[in-house]
């Protein structure tokens, strides 16, 4: 009994292996957000340059099928994009916290980068 105890909380610690974020036994990718870099500022208006790849353990590029950018100010989407490179100008002013959900052989990737949108005036 005490040993059939210890195996329901031993695969009840470990999971089911059906929770997000679980790659059926493929190896885990890792999401990188290229650009901007991490702590990059601009002024209101000005272009910046979004790009992400991901990649696998072995150091080999794998390929982001799909990505979406979003600023959320709690519930609320502040900013939204889509697609793994482009160019934005829309960005509203403050130390903003984009996240990038992605997709890279069938797993669901996410990454965020800080920047700073400084307001222009006139």
């Amino acid at each position: 009994m005490r040993a059939a105890a210890m195996a329901i909380l031993v695969l009840a610690a470990c999971g089911g292996g059906d929770e997000a974020g679980d790659t059926g036994g493929a190896p885990a990718i890792t999401l990188r957000i290229d650009l901007p870099h991490d702590g990059a500022w601009y002024d209101e208006g000005e272009p910046v340059d979004f790009a992400v790849s991901a990649w696998r353990p072995d150091g080999s590029e794998a390929e982001v099928t799909a990505a979406t950018w979003t600023l959320t100010d709690g519930a609320r989407t502040e900013w939204s994009a889509e697609g793994v490179s482009f160019t934005a100008t829309d960005l509203p002013p403050g130390d903003l916290e984009i996240t990038c959900t992605a997709e890279a052989e069938g797993q669901d990737l996410e990454a965020t980068v800080n920047i700073q949108v400084w307001a222009t005036s006139g």
